[in-house]
Parts: structure tokens; sequence; C-alpha cells
């Protein structure tokens, strides 16, 4: 315990600080959201011998600085508690300096067989794909999608009339 000040001869006593250690926010998936999963978590040196201290972890919860794909991106966690019947006596420093990654979404499109006449330009559009594997962030859509083609065939007009299989890329 800390004496902070004596006024008119009382004692005011601060609660002891204490820190959660031993924490870490693991990797995950894209998800299109800041939340950052916590790993782990114990009261660090400080607690005095015979009280009755203990971690609650129940509400603790993270979050990235951002949601997007990245390594090394801040973590803030909070909602950690101390439980016990010596708890009010102590104060809780939540976890710092955290740092988690943030995976790419695997997504696989395939397009979508499409005929044009000689002389007409091909507009793919946004249904010329379907999602074969994966799936997008909830609330998440797709909106463009860049193509190449070996000849240019898929797309130039004066192409020369037959079948151009797989030259869209």
């Amino acid at each position: 315990y800390d004496v902070s000040n004596i006024t008119n001869g009382q004692v005011v006593v601060a609660p002891r600080a204490l820190d959660v250690v031993n924490v870490t926010a693991p990797s995950r998936v894209y998800n299109g959201t800041t939340e950052a999963p916590l790993n782990g978590g114990q009261i660090g040196p400080g607690v005095l011998g015979g009280d009755l201290v203990t971690l609650d972890t129940s509400g603790a919860s993270g979050a990235f600085a951002n949601a997007n794909v990245a390594q090394d991106i801040a973590v803030t966690a909070s909602g950690y508690t101390l439980a016990g019947s010596d708890a009010a006596n102590y104060s809780l420093q939540q976890p710092a300096g955290l740092r988690g990654e943030i995976r790419p979404r695997a997504l696989t499109l395939r397009a979508v067989d499409r005929f044009k006449t000689a002389g007409e330009t091909l507009d793919l559009g946004l249904t010329a794909f379907t999602i074969e594997a994966g799936e997008l962030a909830s609330g998440e859509r797709i909106t463009a999608a860049t193509l190449g083609s070996v000849s240019g065939a898929a797309t130039d007009p004066d192409a020369d009339v037959g079948e151009h299989p797989g030259e869209v890329s």
C-alpha cells in the first residue's frame, strides 16, 4: 500500500497498483471489424501475502487500431477486473504494448462463361463472377474486379471469330 498523505491525523491509503501480464493478441483472419482476440492474462507481482485477489477475464476484450490486413497492429485491451475478498485494496492496470496481425481472407472468384458477337464489346459487369471458395466478411460485397487477357480477345471488339477459352485471367 502507498500512503499518499496524512490529513488531520488521518492516513489516506491508496490502492496498490497491479498489472495484467502474459496477455497476447494472436493473429486472426480479416473479418471487417477491429475486434482482436486475447489470450492469457495473470496478475503481475504485487499481491501481498494472505490477500485473496484473482483476475477476472470474463469481460476482457481487445481492439485493433484498424480493421485492415496488416502485421504489427497496435491492440488495446480492456475489461480485465479484480475479484476476491481483498480486491478493493488494489487497482488494476490493463495490458499495454500489445501487437497483433490481421491476415488476408482467402477468396476465389470464378468467371462465368460469356459470349459476344464479333464487333461488340463485352461488358462483364459484376454478375460475371461467382464466389468459388471462401466468403466475404459480413456486410461486404465485391464492387470491382481487375481482369487481364493474354490476347485481349475477350474485350477487343475486332477480335477474330471463334472461341477464346481461358483468355481472361
